[in-house]
């Protein structure tokens, strides 16, 4: 495997010493991004991350608020990093993590909100993954999808060429609707968005 080829497939599933290092790379690249998450993160609801990676934004949002978060990753070997860095929280109830696909959210619950970073590109279906969140947030609940769209993704063709789904800010506003949300996109930088979509009650 090559070296753009193996960047890539750190970034969408972190493992082994490689996804430890890409996941500190990420923390750092991404601080505009889990800036603008800790704003919109609520009081007194029940959280769900969506690749939460190496529970950095976990570790600061649980801080922050008094709120219950679950999340879900499909390397396990992040799921054993994050219950790690945050096993105050999973010793106090507040936190609860497991190996899984957004296609197909284990927690038998709904939530407040639910909230992904950089995630999407590599969901193996994007309306199943919309569907399925929409069916795990509560009437009245946000799913907050941050990412970076295909214009910067392009000039990233070193790596991102390799397993990247690349999309435009209006194509991913589209198939969120279709799933049902009413839907808002907040500018973070250029290239650089968030969509705020609500389940109506």
């Amino acid at each position: 495997m090559g070296l753009k080829k193996y960047i890539a497939s750190q970034f969408a599933k972190p493992h082994g010493i490689g996804g430890k290092l890409a996941c500190f790379a990420m923390n750092k690249m991404n601080k505009e991004m889990w800036r603008y998450l800790e704003r919109q993160i609520k009081n007194d609801t029940t959280v769900l991350d969506i690749g939460f990676g190496n529970g950095f934004v976990l570790k600061r949002l649980l801080k922050r608020t008094n709120s219950n978060f679950f999340g879900i990753d499909i390397s396990a070997d992040m799921v054993k990093t994050a219950t790690k860095k945050n096993h105050k929280a999973v010793k106090q109830g507040r936190l609860a993590l497991t190996q899984s696909s957004i296609e197909n959210i284990p927690f038998d619950k709904q939530f407040g909100q639910i909230y992904t970073m950089n995630t999407v590109y590599f969901w193996d279906d994007l309306q199943t993954a919309l569907n399925e969140v929409y069916n795990k947030l509560q009437a009245g609940g946000e799913f907050l999808n941050v990412f970076r769209n295909k214009e910067w993704l392009d000039k990233k063709a070193g790596f991102t060429k390799y397993g990247f789904k690349k999309y435009t800010e209006q194509e991913l506003l589209t198939a969120t609707e279709k799933a049902g949300f009413k839907c808002k996109l907040a500018t973070i930088s250029p290239n650089t968005f968030c969509i705020h979509a609500e389940k109506f009650k």
